[in-house]
């Protein structure tokens, strides 16, 4: 069942098939929800992914980021002030304008699979398995 969204209209009693578009990228790694829009990654571990937008009908799906830059899957992901975050294993990216472009923040993220990322005051922190990071916002 890797790949695939189920939604629930009745409190998760029962669940409906979405959308069965990501059998190609093996599994959903993490799922965001900003502007009214999800942004879903696909891939696992060191298997290559991609992060997806689309509506909460899950209908369509839109390319937001093509993984061709690192070979590890989006972990994490934080959205704030009409920004999204992600993360994967040791770069952490920024977009502004809702998933169309996405800028690299900062260097290498040096200390293990992203756990979280939240902001406080001017910071967005990023806590790998054995690092927490503090990236300027």
């Amino acid at each position: 069942m890797s790949g695939q969204i189920y939604k629930s209209l009745d409190g998760g009693n029962n669940f409906s098939l979405m959308n069965n578009n990501f059998n190609k990228e093996r599994s959903i790694a993490s799922i965001a929800l900003s502007n009214n829009n999800f942004f879903i990654a696909t891939g696992s571990g060191d298997t290559p992914g991609n992060i997806y937008r689309t509506d909460e009908n899950v209908s369509t799906l839109t390319l937001s980021m093509k993984n061709d830059i690192s070979p590890t899957a989006v972990i994490c992901f934080y959205s704030i002030d009409n920004n999204i975050f992600a993360s994967r294993k040791d770069e952490v990216f920024k977009s502004k304008d809702n998933g169309s472009n996405w800028e690299q923040l900062g260097g290498k993220v040096d200390g293990g699979t992203c756990y979280n990322i939240f902001k406080i005051g001017n910071f967005i922190y990023v806590v790998t398995s054995t690092k927490i990071y503090k990236i300027n916002y």
